[in-house]
């Protein structure tokens, strides 16, 4: 849309999204992967109603949440393009 259309790359909706969705991006690759993984180990040593292992469960999906919102604004950003 921006190459085709007549928008050009300099309007404040765009950085938003980009810097938003940079954000999730990096959300997944630095705390999902690594908590995932600890989850699991926690899961093999304790089991999965351990105290212990639905803290770390109810942690990520806190997170998980948060990305999700965030990914939702960047889809309201990008369809109502604000400032723009």
């Amino acid at each position: 849309m921006i190459e085709k259309g007549d928008l050009g790359w300099d309007h404040f909706w765009i950085d938003v999204a980009l810097v938003a969705w940079a954000i999730t991006f990096l959300v997944g690759v630095g705390f999902f992967v690594p908590q995932t993984k600890r989850l699991n180990a926690l899961v093999e040593e304790h089991g999965v109603e351990h105290p212990v292992v639905q803290a770390k469960l109810a942690q990520i999906l806190t997170v998980a949440r948060l990305d999700v919102a965030m990914l939702l604004l960047v889809v309201a950003d990008m369809t109502a393009k604000p400032f723009g």
